[in-house]
């Protein structure tokens, strides 16, 4: 092992308060800010968007998944969907990682609920029939993040891929 002084290499307190805060500020300023009433839905539309972006062809078909998805979990109307579709997408261009998004759902969805959302995430990206590489990568990625298991994450993927 490679020794080092520790000493050459510390943070001075300010400096280290100061990261701190702007690392928990760009995590989950969404989450607590006061007009974020919405953040749960926000998250989860949002890692539908990271879907659907991830083979970087964003088709209507998918757009429209993630409509219904969203329609039938959260019950929204018709001006709050379109409303948290674009909060949603441009969230997914503001984010620096998933991390954003599944730290709330963490916190607020059991694990019944983040399978579901674990289904919703295949059912974008199985909607235009193309699995693409990047698709599947995210959807386990965020599986991970979630902490679902691989066996729950390979039956929904099966489950979505054989229509049922």
């Amino acid at each position: 092992m490679i020794g080092y002084d520790t000493a050459k290499f510390q943070i001075p307190e300010f400096m280290f308060k100061a990261l701190k805060t702007i690392f928990e500020e760009s995590i989950t300023g969404f989450s607590v800010a006061e007009d974020a009433s919405h953040s749960l839905e926000l998250a989860s539309a949002a890692l539908l968007f990271e879907i659907s972006q991830a083979d970087e062809d964003v088709s209507a078909i998918e757009k429209d998944q993630i409509a219904a998805a969203l329609r039938k979990v959260f019950s929204l109307g018709e001006q709050e969907l379109a409303d948290l579709m674009a909060a949603a997408d441009a969230a997914v261009g503001d984010a620096v990682s998933l991390y954003d998004f599944t730290a709330v759902v963490n916190d607020q969805f059991t694990r019944e609920q983040k399978i579901q959302l674990i289904e919703m995430l295949w059912r974008v990206a199985f909607a235009d029939e193309v699995l693409d590489q990047y698709e599947e990568y995210y959807v386990r990625k965020i599986a991970e993040l979630l902490h679902v298991s691989h066996k729950d994450y390979i039956q929904t993927k099966l489950r979505v891929q054989d229509g049922r």
